[in-house]
C-alpha cells in the first residue's frame, strides 16, 4: 500500500456538513397563541383558530416551528377531547366524562388533523 502511494501528495480538504442544522427554537411568536388558546380554560374555536395559526409555522423552518409544531399537536389533542378533564376546563364541553380515554396522537396524524381542519375553516370562510 506504501508504495502505491508514494507518489501522491497528502491535501487537506475542509470537511462539507450536508446536514440541515435548524435554527435555535424560539417560542416568542407561538406563547401568545397558546396564551390564548390553550389555557385553562379552552374552547373550540379559540383552538380551531389556534390550529390554523400555528399549522404553517409549524410546517415551515423557522425558529419558531418547534414550538409551533408542540403547540399544534396539544391543540389538536385537546380539540380531539370533548369534555372538561383534570385541571383544563372546556368552556363549550364543560362536564367530565366518568370514564377516561386514552388516546395516542403522533406528529403525522396531528398534521394530518390540523391541515384537515384548516381546509374546513377556509371552506367555510368562503
Amino acid at each position: 500500500v506504501a508504495e502505491s502511494v508514494a507518489g501522491t501528495s497528502y491535501t487537506r480538504r475542509p470537511r462539507r456538513c450536508s446536514t440541515f442544522v435548524p435554527p435555535r427554537p424560539d417560542a416568542s411568536a407561538v406563547r401568545p397563541i397558546v396564551s390564548a388558546a390553550l389555557g385553562i380554560i379552552r374552547d373550540g374555536e379559540a383552538m380551531r383558530e389556534a390550529v390554523a395559526t400555528l399549522l404553517p409555522i409549524a410546517a415551515d423552518n423557522v425558529a419558531a416551528s418547534g414550538p409551533a409544531l408542540v403547540s399544534l399537536m396539544i391543540a389538536v389533542a385537546a380539540l380531539g377531547r370533548e369534555e372538561s378533564r383534570g385541571a383544563h376546563c372546556r368552556s363549550d364541553f364543560p362536564l367530565h366524562d366518568a370514564d377516561a380515554r386514552p388516546s395516542r396522537l403522533t406528529l403525522h396524524s396531528a398534521m394530518r388533523a390540523a391541515a384537515a381542519l384548516d381546509c374546513r375553516a377556509t371552506i367555510r370562510s368562503t
